[in-house]
């Protein structure tokens, strides 16, 4: 009985599952529109505080209100989803589109600090 009006109800919400799931997942992260305002400020995709790396494929424009509203949130995967398919719009034909949380090993090699050599 209860996954009969279980599944009832479900149908009856399919056509608004767009605006629903953001709701209930992660009310900041409601992206259905483009805001309208420039996007002014360079923001990390998966947060710098959260130990998101500063590299391109984890960087984002957005305007100066939605920076502040993102704050240091981990972007549920259908906003990653997103961002990886607009960003095939404005990158170079054949450059990477993912967003990564990681950096590569050539990002670590080009980053590493030559250690110091032990003194005598």
């Amino acid at each position: 009985m209860f996954d009969e009006l279980m599944r009832a109800l479900l149908q009856q919400l399919v056509p608004f599952l767009p605006v629903l799931v953001p709701l209930a997942v992660a009310p900041r992260f409601i992206v259905w529109g483009r805001c309208p305002a420039f996007a002014t400020e360079a923001d990390h995709v998966f947060a710098w505080s959260r130990r998101g790396p500063t590299i391109v494929s984890n960087g984002q424009a957005l305007c100066r209100d939605h920076n502040r509203s993102k704050s240091n949130l981990r972007p549920p995967w259908w906003y990653v989803r997103g961002l990886e398919r607009r960003r095939t719009a404005y990158f170079p034909a054949g450059a990477s589109v993912r967003v990564l949380a990681r950096m590569s090993a050539e990002e670590r090699a080009a980053r590493a600090v030559p250690s110091r050599r032990a003194r005598h």
